[in-house]
């Protein structure tokens, strides 16, 4: 009895105190570790000083969040961050707006989704912005190829184990190539052909009008606008291809004698 009455004396005193000092209490959570009540506080995001527009259009400065265009600023254009504007979904992306200040002294607000904290990042974001056109680009010549009888297979899981490339109707005056796997759709029973790689050699009406350089462009130009010689030139496919896309560039004494567009990912 006196032991009880000991346990029960020391509960009461432990109550009194938690309740005096009003600490957080702990409790046992869900997976049985030991929590805290109390939330531990959230660290603030430390935006950054400056951004990089990364589009390579380049973009607007509005007066106000939507409002009108007050100027117009290159790629690579280095802004002052001032404030976060209003949260707004545009042509897919879901950004802030950016109050910005111009080298030139202009204030103004540019969407968020257009402006990246570092040169590798604008860099990148025009690497998935002009390479992510090469797919309907591919799609357009895949429907060329369809209406001259030639059967197109767009799974690459349905290359056979011989993976050797093969030409299908080069045009005559070298200016460009497709290259193809051929594919066997098990579920069919119908062999077909892959469209893995295209290769430019000319500007003709071929060329793609999605790229900033040109055939016989110094090969610098490609760095300028996609990063260093060593960044690989990648863009994620949609989320409905099996594909992705890898561009590479061929030279001769540091200009651009062939563009090569290529499939990959699978």
């Amino acid at each position: 009895m006196k032991k009880h009455l000991l346990i029960i004396l020391a509960t009461s005193i432990a109550l009194v105190s938690c309740s005096k000092n009003k600490e957080p209490q702990n409790y046992l959570g869900t997976e049985g570790w030991l929590q805290n009540e109390i939330e531990p506080p959230q660290e603030t995001p430390v935006e950054p000083s400056y951004y990089y527009v990364n589009t390579l259009d380049g973009v607007n400065v509005r007066d106000i969040p939507g409002g009108n265009k007050i100027a117009r600023l290159p790629f690579d254009e280095k802004v002052r961050f001032l404030e976060n504007g209003k949260y707004e979904e545009i042509d897919g992306y879901h950004k802030n707006w950016i109050k910005i200040r111009t080298d030139a002294g202009a204030e103004g607000y540019v969407y968020g989704a257009y402006l990246s904290e570092a040169i590798e990042d604008a860099q990148k974001f025009r690497r998935n912005e002009q390479l992510g056109k090469a797919f309907p680009w591919l799609e357009n010549y895949e429907d060329i190829f369809r209406k001259n009888g030639v059967n197109i297979d767009t799974s690459p899981y349905n290359i056979g184990n011989n993976e050797e490339l093969y030409h299908l109707y080069p045009d005559q005056e070298n200016s460009i190539e497709f290259l193809f796997y051929s594919t066997f759709d098990q579920e069919k029973g119908i062999p077909g052909n892959f469209l893995y790689m295209v290769q430019i050699y000319n500007n003709d009406e071929y060329y793609p009008d999605f790229l900033p350089f040109k055939i016989g462009d110094p090969v610098e130009e490609v760095y300028r606008y996609f990063g260093p010689q060593n960044a690989t030139y990648f863009s994620d496919g949609p989320w409905w291809a099996d594909t992705d896309i890898r561009m590479k560039v061929e030279t001769e004494n540091d200009r651009i004698v062939k563009v090569i567009i290529t499939k990959c990912g699978w």
